[in-house]
């Protein structure tokens, strides 16, 4: 399969899978998102919403600190790039294990 992934649906559910080695995040990363449960994992998957968007009913204004803390419970590493450094990738990529 794919060792990479880009954008922060793609990156999402291997940072729940334990399966991301490096993560690599523009500084300045907003997501507002509604994580949810998938394959039996607790917010395995992502819906990204709207910026406008009200928090709430499951919606986070901004998942990106607990998708790092996915990274680091599994053992990855995080890298925060300068904004636009990552071009097509929206803002943040990954190196997966597998």
């Amino acid at each position: 399969g794919r060792r990479y992934a880009a954008g922060v649906q793609d990156v999402w559910m291997p940072a729940h899978e334990g399966r991301i080695a490096h993560l690599v995040i523009e500084e300045g990363l907003r997501v507002t998102a509604r994580p949810e449960a998938a394959e039996g994992i607790e917010r395995a998957a992502l819906t990204v919403v709207d910026g406008d968007t009200p928090v709430g009913n499951g919606v986070e204004d901004d998942i990106v600190d607990s998708l790092i803390e996915a990274v680091l419970d599994g053992d990855g590493q995080v890298v925060f790039v300068p904004d636009g450094a990552l071009g097509d990738a929206d803002g943040i990529a990954a190196a997966l294990r597998y």
